[in-house]
């Protein structure tokens, strides 16, 4: 009996042993999962990050190509600017022939129209210009 007792005690001492080592495994488990977790989200962060950057870094590439073919295609700066302040003296004076029907007619929207157009106008012809400039600078070095 005193035997028994003993292996009952010992059983329970064991039992009681691995309950407590498999609640140990399963608090490691856990925290394992949570750091698994934790490494695949800022694996996740870095990925979007690294993409992110490589298509700005794309974008600006694009960017850079699409705007030596703009300088390239003006060919020579003092001939497109000729061109360029030919083409706008027309335009202008076109706009400028709109204006005055409008005034003629008393037309409140073409007016608005013509005050557009010009804006417009002023916009391309500013872009072109800077385009030139940049080319005509670069030619120049």
């Amino acid at each position: 009996m005193k035997n028994l007792i003993m292996m009952i005690v010992t059983g329970s001492l064991l039992l009681g042993t691995v309950s407590v080592f498999a609640n140990t495994d399963t608090i490691e488990v856990a925290q394992s999962d949570k750091l698994k977790a934790k490494l695949k989200a800022k694996a996740e962060a870095a990925a979007k990050k690294a993409k992110q950057k490589a298509v700005a870094k794309k974008e600006a590439v694009k960017a850079e190509a699409k705007e030596a073919a703009q300088v390239a295609a003006v060919g020579d700066p003092v001939v497109a600017t000729k061109g360029e302040d030919a083409k706008h003296a027309r335009n202008i004076a076109r706009i400028a022939r709109l204006e005055e029907i409008a005034k003629e007619k008393n037309n409140a929207e073409l007016l608005k129209k013509v005050v557009k157009l010009k804006d417009i106008e002023n916009r391309r012809h500013t872009k072109k210009m800077a385009m030139i400039n940049k080319a005509l600078n670069k030619a120049a070095k």
